[in-house]
């Protein structure tokens, strides 16, 4: 039933059958479970062979990483390369064209991919890639260019939401079931930056049906939306609960984590705030995010919030408890803001 020929179906008319002999089928429920049962047996002998190099398989997505020092590196990922080409071979696999060697050094990335040549492997290099439409950037430089892409084409939805909204009230709901999923998926790799943030919300206000001149854009967001629908409310939940949710997850890591911690606090913050220019991952991501609202975060497990409350993160405790109070904060801002506008006495109150 699996291998069986698929026929597309359009207007009543049937195609000519279609053998899927590529890639992973689509809209199969099976298809996931066999490609996993398919390379099992030749990925464990991958592991076994390339101890040095992390596999981490999702579907026929496979990535390998390596730590240590220059040789280190280079030996194990050379090393696991080798390995999983000949396993793909034996499996009358082929290994995508785009494969992409990412470093945080140059130097590393060209001897991999000079060393892999010399066993017929091509592959690419860049300073960043792209994996489940999210930016893999180990560098210190900040790439923005598939999230600006992304947000490029969400601002594009809303325009045309905001024109529609004006005829029919009702498709103002495409803004929270289209747009902003649009726009803040994968965020929580780079944060979103103060400016961008303010710009999408102006957009999401726009396109709420409230044209009235002079609008606030946080009362028409919480008439037409809700409140906890504000693109500046879903950042911050969102950006602090997947934080907590890998700080949990990866318990072998902490104490990397902390001495990273420390490192890119320095590296980010400065007597002005945070420098979003230098903002490459989740880590710097969640602390800039949380900046604005008076929170001070030296260390990856003890918060300070704006009322001078200490907070100790737990990875036992449920994350809810810390991303509800963070939300509770943001809403609090956002209508304190609000209420400097004219007319707007009262709203630092919430509506």
């Amino acid at each position: 039933m699996h291998i069986a020929p698929r026929v597309l179906q359009l207007l009543g008319a049937c195609s000519c059958p279609v053998q899927v002999l590529r890639s992973v089928l689509p809209g199969c429920g099976l298809a996931i479970p066999f490609t996993r049962v398919y390379l099992r047996s030749e990925m464990d002998g991958v592991l076994k062979g390339a101890p040095k190099t992390e596999q981490t398989v999702y579907v026929d997505d496979i990535a390998q990483t390596a730590q240590g020092d220059t040789h280190e590196i280079v030996d194990a990922l050379v090393t696991g390369g080798r390995m999983f080409c000949e396993a793909i071979s034996r499996l009358h696999l082929k290994v995508s064209p785009k494969s992409v060697i990412v470093s945080c050094c140059a130097k590393v990335t060209d001897w991999v991919k000079t060393e892999l040549e010399g066993f017929g492997i091509c592959v690419q290099t860049a300073g960043s890639a792209r994996d489940l439409g999210i930016l893999l950037n180990p560098g210190s430089r900040r790439r923005v260019s598939i999230q600006a892409a992304r947000l490029g084409s969400a601002s594009l939805r809303l325009s045309r939401t905001a024109g529609l909204v004006k005829v029919l009230r009702g498709a103002r709901k495409l803004v929270t079931t289209g747009s902003l999923p649009q726009a803040l998926w994968g965020h929580v790799s780079l944060g979103l930056a103060p400016t961008v943030l303010d710009r999408l919300r102006t957009q999401a206000a726009a396109a709420s049906g409230i044209c009235q001149s002079g609008r606030c854009k946080t009362t028409a967001i919480a008439l037409a939306f809700g409140p906890s629908c504000d693109p500046a409310v879903k950042l911050a939940r969102e950006q602090v609960g997947a934080w907590l949710g890998l700080w949990a997850g990866c318990p072998e890591l902490r104490p990397d984590i902390r001495v990273a911690w420390v490192h890119h606090h320095g590296r980010v913050f400065s007597d002005l705030g945070p420098d979003w220019n230098k903002v490459t991952g989740p880590m710097a991501a969640t602390m800039a995010t949380l900046h604005p609202y008076g929170w001070v975060m030296r260390c990856p497990d003890l918060w300070v919030d704006g009322d001078g409350n200490r907070w100790v993160v737990d990875p036992n405790a449920p994350a809810s408890v810390v991303v509800d109070f963070v939300a509770e904060i943001v809403t609090a801002k956002l209508w304190k803001d609000a209420s400097n506008f004219w007319c707007g006495g009262g709203l630092q109150s919430g509506l």
